[in-house]
């Protein structure tokens, strides 16, 4: 895990890869919706659609790991200082 807030170039290809996913049905949701044109209209949002989806995704995975890890590490401690 990287000790600074930058990107990781597999953690970004890992969450590209499931923000892949998520647009594809939020074009086949939601274009219809607003009357765009999925071939056209989506190659000129794509860009912006693909960077904001893949930084939410690396966000929450990074997120989550971060629970897990302080979550075990509360749990050490108070293991620590309880006494029975």
């Amino acid at each position: 895990e990287p000790s600074h807030p930058g990107i990781d170039l597999p953690e970004w290809f890992h969450a590209s890869q499931r923000a892949k996913s998520s647009l594809e049905d939020f074009v086949r949701s939601y274009f219809m919706f607003h009357d765009l044109n999925v071939s056209s209209d989506l190659f000129r949002h794509l860009p912006v659609l693909s960077f904001v989806e893949t930084y939410i995704y690396m966000l929450d995975e990074r997120n989550e790991s971060w629970t897990k890890s302080a979550g075990k590490r509360m749990e050490e401690n108070a293991d620590k200082t309880n006494v029975y």
